[in-house]
């Protein structure tokens, strides 16, 4: 094509107020078909991360990148260490480990358990080999079954899959209001 292909409404709009003579075409992005709900795989999940089946868990998937700023991790901790919510938890799916442009997640989780001491051992992380190795359609539908609410805390996102993602399984989206979030949670409002 000669012309720009957009991911969301937001790049159309952005583009357009640029130039409102230029010729765009969206194309949302797609999910996996297969995303859905799993009965077995919220407590197989829990139990992996060790989370008792009664708590109330948050959770987010992003990767350890680009920091200060974009992804929010550290906003999100710090969110949720001030938020006190009796018997919560917050499960990250991103690498603890650093690499450049990545801010050392556990060193944030240390910082904000001491001025908070309730959130000592209710940040869970995931198993780093399986990280690596990349979960499963299944696996993934597991996490996102899992969780009671999905937090996006991003400051930019080009589309924002894991929000479409947590949807597909029924799981409740708290998202920024920015970049491509309005569009693919709240889209009609």
């Amino acid at each position: 094509v000669d012309y720009p292909v957009m991911l969301s409404n937001f790049a159309e709009k952005a583009l357009q107020e640029f130039d409102p003579e230029y010729r765009v075409e969206v194309i949302p992005h797609g999910i996996e078909k297969d995303f859905g709900y799993t009965v077995n795989g919220r407590p197989e999940f829990r139990r992996s991360i060790e989370v008792p089946d009664d708590a109330f868990l948050f959770g987010t998937v992003g990767r350890n990148a680009y920091y200060p700023g974009r992804k929010g991790l550290d906003r999100l901790i710090r969110a949720f260490a001030e938020a006190e919510i009796e018997n919560s938890y917050l499960y990250i799916h991103t690498g603890k480990w650093s690499e450049s442009g990545s801010m050392a997640i556990e060193k944030v989780v240390e910082f904000y358990a001491e001025q908070h001491p309730w959130i000592e051992g209710r940040i869970k992380f995931p198993d780093e080999y399986n990280l690596v190795m990349g979960y499963s359609q299944n696996g993934m539908n597991a996490l996102y079954s899992a969780l009671d609410c999905y937090v996006q805390p991003t400051l930019g996102e080009g589309f924002g899959l894991p929000v479409m993602e947590a949807q597909a399984c029924g799981c409740a989206v708290i998202a920024t209001d920015c970049t491509s979030m309005p569009d693919i949670v709240c889209p009609h409002t």
